[in-house]
Order: structure tokens, then sequence, then C-alpha cells
């Protein structure tokens, strides 16, 4: 069973080298906001802080947090940042989506946002095209939240979303 790279699992000098990558470009994004919120701190400690809270998310979840930052318009606190990178789930939104590439599917053109939504709607099957929301919602929850958990431990395949068409089996 293959397992997903958290940030922990980094070398020390590795998982710095991210935590001043990170730093650096919220720097760039937010100039003085984000450094006036540092002031009078040792930035080490900050930075020891943040790598210590960040070591359970994947680069790729830290990536999307980076990305969440864009739209913006304040530099986010730590809590604020770990929920960028791993934002709530919008199951209905979902659920529409998964619909969609699932009508996509069949000629060939679906683009799934997710691995963990491809699992979902694989699990829920047929109903997925055939049910209202409402009907199945609490079900398609299960199935959503599932997958997420079976993704991040390796138990379902992960693939790059932008360049990899999941293939069903």
């Amino acid at each position: 069973m293959p397992n997903v790279m958290k940030f922990e699992t980094l070398s020390t000098a590795k998982q710095s080298e991210w935590i001043d990558r990170l730093f650096s470009r919220l720097w760039a994004m937010y100039g003085n906001k984000f450094s006036q919120m540092w002031a009078g701190q040792d930035m080490a400690d900050v930075k020891a802080t943040w790598r210590d809270y960040l070591a359970d998310l994947s680069p790729d979840e830290i990536r999307s947090g980076v990305d969440a930052c864009k739209t913006r318009d304040w530099p986010p606190t730590l809590p604020e940042f770990v929920k960028l990178c791993r934002p709530a789930i919008d199951y209905e939104r979902a659920f529409y989506d998964a619909q969609q590439q699932l009508h996509k599917r069949k000629t060939g053109e679906d683009v799934w946002p997710s691995a963990a939504l491809y699992w979902a709607a694989v699990e829920i099957g047929g109903d997925l095209q055939n049910a209202a929301y409402g009907n199945i919602a609490k079900r398609w929850q299960k199935a959503v939240d599932d997958a997420v958990k079976a993704v991040k431990t390796g138990e379902k395949p992960n693939r790059d979303r932008k360049s990899t068409r999941l293939n069903s089996s």
C-alpha cells in the first residue's frame, strides 16, 4: 500500500527549506502586512511553530494553502493557513461536480478535481446520476469522507489531477 508523503517525513533541513520558501512567498505576496505580524518575535521560534503545525500536511496541501492566499487581502495566521490548506468540503457542490464528470466520462472528457471525488463517485455508482442530492446526501457525504481518508492513507491511488485522467477499475 503506497504512502502519501507528509511534510513531517522530510528531513529537518528540507522542512526548514519549505518554511523559508513559504515565508518568502507570503512576504512577497503581502509585504509589510506579513512582516508586521512578526514584529518583535523571534523568527526562528515562529518558523519552528509553523513547521510543527504543518507537519501533518502533505506538500500538495501546503501548495493549496499558498494558492488560496492569492485571493486574500491579509496574510493568514497559522490556524487560518492550516484551514486554507485543508478547506472544508462543500458536499453538495462536490456532488454536482461528480455528476458533471460522470457525464463527461461517457465521451472521455472527464477531468476530476480530486482523486477522492472520483473514488466517492465510484462508491455511489449509478445513484449519483439517478438520485437528487437531497435523497442521498448522507450517503454521499460518507462516501466522500471515506474516499478522502482512503486517498490520504494510500488505500486508494492519488493521481495528479491536472495531468492524469483517472480510469475506472
